[in-house]
C-alpha cells in the first residue's frame, strides 16, 4: 500500500478510533463512578474533567481503600486502555507523519532529550487493532458495570492476546529496554 492510500485509509479510520475511545472514556468514568458509590449528580460535581488515566487510578485506590483485591481482568483492561491512550495522545497531539516509509506518529516534534523520544509506525492495520481492543476492553468494562458480573464477556474479551502493539521504536535515540525478569541461562553441563 502506497503511503497516499494509507494516508487516506488511516483517516477514514481514525474518526471510528476516536469515537470508540470516547465511549471507553464514558465507560471508565461510569465505572469510577459506580465504585465510589456516588450517583450522577455527585460524580459531575467530583470527577468532572478528570482523565482518564487519573479514573483508572483512583478506580485503584477505590479497591485498596476498601481492602478488596482488583480484579487481574480489569488490571488488564487498563493496561491495554493505558497504552492505546498513549498511541490516541500522539496521533491527536504529535500529529503521523507520513513524509517517510513507514510513516509514524509520536512525540519526536516535543521532546528536548532523544532518550525520550516515542514513535509508533504506521500501518494499515494501526487503527483497526486499536479500535479492536477498544471494542474488547468495552465489553470488560461492562461487565464490570453490570451487578450479576457476567464473565462470558469478559472470557471472550481475554481470549485472544490484544491486537495494538506499539511498534518497534523508529528512533534510534530509543533504546529497548531489557526484560523485567530476564531468562536465566541453564547451569553448565557438566
Amino acid at each position: 500500500m502506497s503511503n497516499e492510500e494509507l494516508k487516506k485509509f488511516f483517516f477514514s479510520g481514525l474518526g471510528n478510533f476516536i469515537h470508540l475511545f470516547s465511549i471507553v472514556e464514558d465507560t471508565v468514568r461510569s465505572l469510577l463512578e459506580q465504585t465510589a458509590g456516588v450517583d450522577k449528580q455527585v460524580s459531575l460535581a467530583i470527577f468532572s474533567g478528570l482523565r482518564t488515566d487519573k479514573a483508572m487510578t483512583n478506580i485503584r485506590r477505590i479497591y485498596q481503600a476498601k481492602g478488596q483485591k482488583f480484579p487481574k481482568e480489569l488490571d488488564k483492561a487498563f493496561q491495554q486502555l493505558s497504552i492505546i491512550a498513549q498511541f490516541r495522545n500522539d496521533v491527536l497531539h504529535q500529529r503521523a507523519d507520513f513524509s517517510q516509509s513507514p510513516p509514524v506518529t509520536g512525540n519526536r516534534k516535543s521532546v528536548l532529550n532523544k532518550s525520550a523520544i516515542r514513535e509508533t509506525p504506521i500501518t494499515a492495520y494501526t487503527l483497526v487493532a486499536a479500535a479492536e481492543d477498544l471494542g474488547r476492553i468495552l465489553l470488560i468494562l461492562g461487565a464490570f458495570l453490570r451487578p450479576d458480573r457476567e464473565t462470558d464477556d469478559v472470557e471472550f474479551a481475554l481470549s485472544e492476546p490484544w491486537q495494538y502493539k506499539p511498534g518497534e521504536q523508529a528512533s534510534t535515540g530509543q533504546k529497548q529496554k531489557p526484560p523485567l525478569h530476564p531468562k536465566r541461562k541453564p547451569p553448565p553441563q557438566s
